[in-house]
């Protein structure tokens, strides 16, 4: 597995994906795959961490109309919160997956032509799955 390290968190991902910095923001892909896993990291001072809260904000701030009823909430891992949503938006499939924890998120953003294979599905879960936050 290699390794990125980002300003409040580190993750994991496989060897057969690669890793381009675009605009300050990392992009994780696989050479033979249809699409990008873009990582985005921010702050927001909110009283209480609300992953789907934010997630609906970040969606509403690109115009992307999402039915509320279609995000998961979970534990990714004690004390760390995910949403998640997928959708077609202008034609193409996205993945949104907001991780949040202690006022910081960590958007993971896949979008291609297509849907992904289940083998892609899986490594971007394992990759979503390495996140931990940095003390």
């Amino acid at each position: 597995m290699k390794s990125f390290k980002g300003t409040f968190f580190s993750i994991h991902y496989p060897e057969s994906w690669q890793l381009e910095i675009i605009e300050n923001i990392p992009s994780l892909y696989r050479p033979d795959g249809p699409g990008a896993l873009l990582i985005v990291a921010f702050r927001y001072e909110a009283e209480t961490v609300d992953t789907k809260r934010e997630l609906i904000r970040y969606l509403t701030s690109r115009n992307i109309k999402a039915s509320e009823n279609r995000i998961t909430t979970y534990e990714l891992k004690p004390d760390l919160w995910a949403s998640a949503i997928e959708f077609i938006h202008e034609e193409r499939f996205w993945f949104a997956n907001l991780v949040g924890k202690d006022h910081k998120y960590i958007l993971y953003l896949w979008n291609s032509d297509e849907i992904p294979t289940k083998d892609i599905a899986l490594e971007m879960s394992e990759i979503i799955k390495s996140t931990k936050y940095l003390e």
